[in-house]
């Protein structure tokens, strides 16, 4: 393979691996160990879906919370029975945030769920932040429902 790859085919890049770049990779790696950002993004990231969970107890319009560390996806629906996606409410929650200060984006094939995706510096004191906001962008909502 590798000899009729280079008889027919013409590659050329110079992000190949080098030194520096490999020496820059090293360094990152540190960083996230030293600083244990693993570890804080799996807390940070269980707490946030937590507390989203225990906001969908009051409000089903939230179908389903799922992720891994920082990345979030809350499913809206319009009962959680049928789980029937809600499009129309899910860019309203998203508008909501943002006026709250919190960025969301959409994703999935009917545009119901919100992509909660907070940077790495995230931590699991900047949670009730987030949940403020959600929580107070599903009350207005819920008062124009």
């Amino acid at each position: 393979f590798a000899a009729t790859f280079a008889e027919e085919t013409v590659f050329f890049s110079t992000f190949g691996g080098n030194q520096v770049s490999a020496a820059a990779a090293l360094a990152v790696l540190d960083v996230l160990e030293d600083e244990r950002v693993s570890a804080r993004v799996s807390a940070a990231g269980e707490a946030l879906r937590s507390g989203i969970r225990s906001l969908s107890e009051h409000d089903p319009v939230i179908g389903d919370v799922r992720g891994a560390g920082l990345a979030i996806g809350v499913e809206i629906v319009t009962d959680p029975t049928s789980r029937q996606p809600d499009p129309t409410t899910t860019r309203a929650i998203k508008e909501g945030l943002k006026r709250h200060g919190v960025l969301v984006g959409t994703t999935a094939r009917a545009g119901n769920v919100l992509k909660v995706r907070p940077p790495l510096a995230f931590t699991v004191e900047d949670v009730p932040m987030v949940l403020a906001a959600f929580e107070a962008t599903l009350d207005e909502i819920s008062a124009d429902r």
